[in-house]
């Protein structure tokens, strides 16, 4: 049998717990650097303010179930709005600080949302950044990629079948600045919770969703045009009409 220890993941969990005497050694000073890609966006498009949506939560909860498989029906671009906004979206502002519809350690929000649409009303199928602060979506690439998404993901169909398929990704200096390689893991937990409320929202609107753990890494950074090091994919959604 296989011991724990030799296991990169394992080794990361030791050598980044907090004890009394040690949690001042894996916060290092302040990473410098550019905290964010920068992007051609060639499109800028609003989305509609959020809706209300009268669901019984206990009924969302009790409902969801992952889906593998959609129908190519478009949903309205006011569900995709409610999706984004409940997982990320900006919910009011103090002081310096913009709050989320998801916790983040210190507020600090390291992840970012791309969007491969697929079948959304109105929207051109291509590749988007979620603009939390304008509610927006930014064009960055034209087209249908759901062939290069299903590739990557291991020949999961389905992430290339539905209404849209969610890329988070995760900028490491955004937390590692105040938390160090503490901050590592605080940035998968925040994408846990971003991801639960999307999937929730999507329920409380009939929809199917579906989160994606298995994928080639690198292949789903250069279909976003991210470097793999300061940015890289560490989760997918997968939303649309149940089938």
């Amino acid at each position: 049998m296989s011991s724990l220890k030799d296991f990169i993941g394992w080794q990361f969990v030791q050598k980044t717990k907090f004890d009394r005497n040690t949690i001042q050694k894996i916060r290092p000073p302040l990473l410098h650097g550019s905290f964010n890609q920068k992007y051609k966006v060639s499109k800028l498009c609003f989305l509609p303010r959020p809706s209300k949506i009268d669901v019984p939560f206990s009924e969302v909860v009790s409902k969801r179930a992952s889906c593998r498989t959609y129908i190519p029906r478009k949903i309205s671009v006011q569900d995709l709005s409610n999706i984004l906004w409940m997982g990320y979206g900006i919910r009011e502002k103090k002081g310096n600080f913009y709050f989320r519809n998801a916790p983040s350690a210190g507020a600090l929000y390291p992840l970012d949302i791309y969007v491969a649409i697929f079948h959304v009303a109105t929207l051109e199928n291509g590749i988007y950044r979620y603009n939390a602060y304008q509610n927006a979506l930014e064009m960055i690439k034209k087209g249908d990629f759901s062939r290069e998404l299903i590739n990557g993901c291991l020949g999961q169909s389905f992430v290339g079948s539905g209404a849209f398929t969610a890329l988070i990704s995760a900028v490491f200096r955004r937390n590692m600045r105040k938390y160090g390689e503490r901050g590592v893991r605080y940035i998968f937990i925040d994408a846990g919770h971003v991801v639960q409320n999307m999937i929730l929202t999507a329920e409380s609107l009939s929809l199917g969703a579906c989160p994606v753990g298995a994928f080639f890494d690198n292949e789903l950074n250069e279909i976003i045009g991210l470097d793999g090091e300061e940015e890289t994919i560490i989760y997918l959604l997968s939303i649309g009409v149940r089938g």
